[in-house]
Formats: C-alpha cells, sequence, structure tokens
C-alpha cells in the first residue's frame, strides 16, 4: 500500500516525465512501483573514498526501489534532519531516528530515462550528529561490448579508417546508427550477423589535435547513458 509521501513522489515523477518531449513508460512511475530491495554493499570506493552501493540494473530497468542503511555509533539516539539526492533519485521513506548504536534504512526511487548520462547517484543523510554521505553505483548490465574503447590518430596522420568490433548481447537488439559529432567526422556500420558489427570511423580533421564521440545507439533503446566510443587526434 501506498504511504501519502510515496503517492506525492509518484505525482510528481509523472507530471516530470510528461514533461519531456522523449519521454517514455517507466515501470517506477507507472503506477506500479516496484517493492524496495536492498543495495549491496560495496566497500569504499577507492576514487571518491564514500561508502558505495550496487543497484546492478538490468539492462533495460528504468526504475528501482531500494534501502540503503544508516547508522549511528553513538550511545545516544539521533535525529535524522534531512535527506538530499542527485540526478533520478527520489527520497520515499525517512526514519525519523536512529537508535543508539543501530541503523536504519532509507527508502530511495531511482528514475533513469534515455540519454540520461551519470552512472551512480550520490545521497547525503543529514544527522543531529552531522552528515554521512553515500555513493550508489547503477552497475547496470550492458546492452553492448565494444573493442577497443576509443580510437586515436597523430597529428597529420591520412585520414584512414579506424575499426571499433561491437556485439550485442541483449537477443534481438540491433546496433542501429552510429553517431559521430564535429566536422567531417564519419562513421558507418558493417553487420557482420549474430549481433556482431564494425563500425568505421573516419576522423574528418587530423591536422591538428582534436577530439570527437562516436554515439553507438540501440533499437530497442536503454535507459540510461548511450554507449561512447571516445576518439582523439593528438601529437
Amino acid at each position: 500500500m501506498l504511504t501519502t509521501l510515496t503517492r506525492k513522489i509518484l505525482f510528481i515523477a509523472v507530471i516530470g516525465a510528461a514533461n519531456f518531449a522523449h519521454a517514455q513508460t517507466h515501470p517506477a512511475i507507472d503506477g506500479k512501483i516496484p517493492a524496495p530491495v536492498e543495495a549491496i554493499a560495496k566497500g569504499v570506493d577507492k576514487s571518491t573514498k564514500l561508502q558505495k552501493f550496487s543497484l546492478g540494473l538490468k539492462w533495460n530497468e528504468s526504475g528501482r526501489q531500494f534501502l540503503v542503511p544508516i547508522s549511528n555509533p553513538t550511545a545516544a539516539p539521533i535525529d535524522i534532519i534531512g535527506v538530499q539526492a542527485t540526478g533520478g533519485l527520489y527520497v520515499s521513506n525517512i526514519p525519523a531516528k536512529i537508535p543508539a548504536n543501530g541503523t536504519v534504512k532509507i527508502t530511495l526511487l531511482l528514475i533513469t530515462r534515455e540519454g540520461m548520462s551519470n552512472t551512480h547517484e550520490i545521497v547525503k543523510v543529514l544527522t543531529s550528529i552531522g552528515e554521512q554521505v553515500l555513493q550508489v553505483n547503477h552497475d547496470r548490465e550492458p546492452a553492448l561490448v565494444f573493442d577497443p574503447s576509443g580510437l586515436r590518430w597523430k597529428v597529420g596522420e591520412a585520414n584512414a579508417t579506424k575499426d571499433v568490433a561491437v556485439t550485442i548481447k541483449i537477443p534481438g537488439m540491433k546496433l542501429a546508427t552510429a553517431r559521430c559529432l564535429g566536422g567531417e567526422n564519419k562513421a558507418t556500420i558493417e553487420d557482420l550477423g549474430s549481433g556482431n558489427y564494425i563500425v568505421h570511423v573516419i576522423a574528418g580533421d587530423t591536422a591538428k589535435p582534436n577530439t570527437f564521440p562516436v554515439f553507438l545507439d540501440t533499437q530497442p533503446r536503454t535507459p540510461g547513458a548511450v554507449a561512447v566510443v571516445h576518439c582523439e587526434v593528438k601529437n
């Protein structure tokens, strides 16, 4: 049964999605909010130094309600004053207090949309004794893999074609387009069959250092970030 707070969050999410020109139906906001599951603790992130958790999203999963623990290391109860979250996160349940030497769980709702580039979220919990900051990684199942992950030309090199091998991992999915940004850069797709492709990329200008992306679009499209081949011309 939905709480009043969850109903308000659901209404805001639906209205917000309707305002997007490319809005799509999401399991998290079509009136059937999935039951919350535990985010998996993964220790401390080496880069951010934050306690991190993993969601392990499926390739086509655009909504997930999940739980993260917040602890109290002191011998007295403490208050949770507020929660701040980034990106597509909505806070759907916040306990008022954390018991002495205890732990409570905050419920969050993640909504991802096509084209969103973030692969993790930050959750800040302000308590009466300070702030706790958590990192929640999407860790989405890849719909495709490609090698190499980037291409490089030397300054002055002939505008030779360089290739990227792409393998689609989802049955029935296809590599639809390879889109280059910038100048005369070009990308074409060669279909090898059985979900295997070669993307041929030509750098339009190798006279000076520059960079450009090649976006790999699939059909059907996936929630979240689009796969990108990073290309550069450098000395």
